[in-house]
């Protein structure tokens, strides 16, 4: 693994979700001072909206996706990896894969995946060259 794979990767404080796959919090850039408020958007994976909802059913299930992503990290330090410093979407959200750290006995957890394996999101390219990793392996 070369130097270049492990950069951009940063602890996040998680100060609220907006939904299912959209978070907000500070971001650590490495002086433990959380100074930086950042929305980021989970990459490569899509939860049923809230706002935007076209039927109570995707509305329903949408803040029940929220209400997981909460019970897991608001309020906690979780670690995002960003790919490259301008990995924005279109709604300039950073992209990141988020890591619920393990605490030595538990392993590590890789939010996106999880939320995915549980139904509470699908896979999905944000953009179409992101091929970054594969839900299905």
């Amino acid at each position: 693994m070369s130097v270049i794979d492990n950069l951009y990767w940063y602890k996040f404080r998680v100060d609220r979700c907006i939904d299912g796959d959209t978070i907000v919090g500070k971001l650590d850039k490495g002086r433990k001072n959380f100074d930086e408020d950042i929305q980021i958007r989970l990459n490569s994976i899509n939860c049923p909206e809230i706002s935007k909802a076209k039927t109570p059913e995707e509305k329903a299930a949408g803040e029940e996706a929220k209400a997981f992503v909460e019970s897991l990290i608001l309020g906690k330090e979780v670690v995002v990896h960003t790919y490259k410093e301008k990995d924005d979407d279109s709604f300039a959200r950073m992209l990141a894969d988020v890591y619920i750290l393990g605490d030595g006995v538990t392993e590590d957890i890789f939010l996106n995946k999880l939320l995915v394996d549980k139904g509470y999101a699908v896979p999905y390219r944000v953009r179409k060259e992101d091929n970054r990793w594969a839900l299905a392996q």
